[in-house]
């Protein structure tokens, strides 16, 4: 074939192969799109880590891949199709291999685009279309660690190649699938072990091959301790409920596939096989694909992931979610691989060219569908919420929260998330809304189908001691939480904050710890918060109480004002607030006086502004 003539061919399959990409995110990712696909768009825009936010077992491949582009539809839009490019380009990589043997150069071509369209329609015609999203869109750790590892293996073992860029492709093609898919070391070993079962024996290649996936494994393993961990093991397993797992797995699987289709796609696989016996001897297959080694191999490879991956406490957490099993998924396509490769030797060359034809045109029709603009996904219209331009940053359910931070990057506005996974951000998080407290003394942040306490809770994890102030009911489920902070040094006539005992005994005994009850009234002219807008130093202008026993006979201070308590809520000028404080008792018996105060902290104390605190005469046993 001339120069010219190749050109075109690989012309043709390049631009089936990306049209089939795109047509494939536009037509399931309206639907389907969440909250874990989208965090990569956001860390791609906002902090690319090593690994994914609060994780320590997936590397930021397809962050870092789409940083580049900083137009946040359009980073959205290449985290979609990349992931969707990479699937394909799996299928394609094993038809390339399948089709390398029993064909000349230019049959192999026709041939390799034929098994990958049989392949791509095989699978829409029998997984469900959320099963579609799963393998093809959201989830690159899969498709890409076995691309990475196929392109590992048939490198490492190709002698026409020079030992260091055997070695050079085979370590960086391990260490990216390893980073993404820690479990890709069990396919790797299961290869190393397969071809010394061919061969008869464990050469030094297959060898070395199996050292570097560990030895890589153990690497990334040492990198993940300097990382969030999950709190969940990877490495964990209950073979005690082995059976009711399989039964839940076996059930989850039944259910990503349309179940009718499979039985009729079986039945055409033994079809398939009735003729593959009647092929004649000239044109069999090569030796992996010619013995049943190859095949009891991949069986078993399938049933010893089922089975152990049934009792893996990761999974066991994600509800034996079918994706842990896309392995498993991968095998059943490489079976039926074969016999869609025996079944080609039969056809001639316009018969390939028939088949891939009909198929193209098939897949396009399916998939074609109007291209579908980002703010009509139905993710982001659950987040339609109207909020306030000057919100900024999301508290509450995780499914909620990053489509509403994506969704105000993708109107030019700034956004930012509490929820799990956000300290992956804190530094600019940070950052920004110090800037904008500084500013105005307060922040206004979205609280998204949690209740209230719940996400003050995720904002305090941030700010420390935020003052919520009151909240405002939006729609139901949505609220707007307003959080306030001091931004300065009080004036004289705003150090006006009086104390008044709501519940204190007068009579305690020693080393006796309560929790005591103080009326607090703010009669100054702004709010008073237990947070300073400084949020890299939150304790700076921060209201907080303090107290000190002192004896009573000798008026000395047992000790200095030690404590800190803080406001709970914001006081607003003129509010009053009844507030818990945690107070221990002396250890000696005697007569105290129980002196609690205010300060304005690296500021003043209330009482040496003229504004005292409370004085409570307590006698301790």
């Amino acid at each position: 074939m001339t120069s010219c003539k190749r050109l075109a061919v690989w012309a043709i399959d390049f631009a089936l192969f990306i049209s089939l990409a795109l047509l494939t995110a536009n037509r399931f990712s309206p639907e389907f799109l969440n909250a874990d696909v989208i965090l990569n768009s956001v860390i791609s825009l906002q902090h690319v880590t090593p690994f994914c936010w609060g994780q320590n077992r997936m590397a930021n491949i397809l962050p870092l891949a789409a940083s580049p582009i900083r137009d946040p539809s359009l980073n959205l839009y290449a985290c979609l199709v990349i992931v969707t490019i990479v699937f394909y380009g799996l299928i394609w990589f094993w038809a390339d291999r399948l089709s390398k043997t029993g064909f000349t150069d230019k049959q192999h071509r026709l041939v390799r685009r034929e098994i990958f369209l049989v392949l791509a329609s095989i699978f829409f015609f029998i997984a469900q279309p959320s099963t579609v999203f799963e393998i093809a869109i959201f989830h690159i750790e899969y498709t890409l660690s076995y691309l990475l590892l196929g392109v590992a293996f048939f490198c490492f073992f190709d002698q026409k190649k020079p030992l260091f860029m055997r070695f050079a492709v085979t370590g960086a093609c391990f260490a990216v699938a390893t980073g993404i898919n820690y479990s890709i070391v069990i396919p790797a070993l299961c290869l190393t072990g397969g071809r010394a079962l061919f061969r008869r024996k464990l050469d030094n290649d297959s060898l070395a091959f199996g050292v570097c996936a560990v030895v890589l494994l153990i690497a990334w393993g040492l990198i993940a301790r300097f990382y969030p961990d999950p709190g969940i093991s990877y490495v964990r397993f209950d073979f005690e409920r082995l059976n009711d797992s399989v039964q839940i797995v076996a059930k989850n699987l039944i259910d990503a596939f349309c179940v009718g289709n499979f039985i009729a796609l079986a039945l055409a696989a033994c079809l398939l096989k009735i003729l593959a016996f009647r092929m004649p001897q000239q044109i069999a297959l090569s030796d992996y694909n010619r013995t049943g080694l190859f095949t009891i191999l991949l069986l078993v490879f399938a049933g010893a992931w089922t089975l152990i991956f049934s009792v893996n406490s990761w999974v066991t957490a994600n509800l034996f979610n079918f994706r842990y099993f896309i392995p498993v998924i991968f095998v059943a396509m490489i079976l039926l691989s074969l016999e869609v490769r025996n079944l080609a030797v039969l056809f001639n060359w316009w018969q390939h060219a028939a088949v891939s034809i009909v198929l193209a045109f098939g897949l396009i029709i399916y998939l074609a569908q109007p291209f579908v603009p980002l703010r009509d996904y139905r993710v982001f219209k659950s987040v339609n919420s109207v909020f306030p331009d000057d919100v900024a940053g999301y508290a509450g359910n995780y499914w909620y929260v990053w489509p509403a931070v994506m969704k105000n990057l993708l109107e030019g506005k700034d956004g930012f998330g509490f929820t799990c996974r956000g300290e992956g951000n804190r530094g600019n998080l940070t950052r920004y809304f110090s800037k904008v407290a500084q500013r105005r003394g307060n922040l206004t942040f979205g609280c998204l189908e949690e209740p209230i306490d719940e996400c003050h809770f995720q904002i305090k994890s941030f700010f420390g001691n935020a003052s919520p102030g009151d909240a405002e009911l939006v729609q139901d489920g949505i609220w707007l939480l307003p959080v306030y902070f001091m931004n300065g040094p009080l004036g004289k006539s705003d150090f006006a904050l009086a104390l008044s005992a709501e519940e204190i005994p007068n009579q305690w005994q020693k080393n006796e710890l309560r929790k005591c009850s103080l009326r607090v009234k703010n009669n100054g002219n702004i709010i008073l918060s237990s947070a300073g807008s400084d949020l890299n130093c939150p304790a700076k202008y921060a209201i907080h109480l303090s107290y000190r026993w002192v004896e009573a006979d000798s008026s000395a201070p047992l000790s200095g004002f030690d404590t800190r308590t803080a406001l709970p809520v914001a006081v607003k000028p003129k509010a009053e607030i009844i507030m818990n404080m945690e107070i221990k008792a002396p250890s000696r018996p005697g007569k105290y006086r129980l002196e609690i105060e205010a300060v304005q902290e690296l500021v003043a104390w209330f009482k040496d502004k003229g504004c005292p605190g409370l004085r409570i005469a307590v006698e301790v046993r």
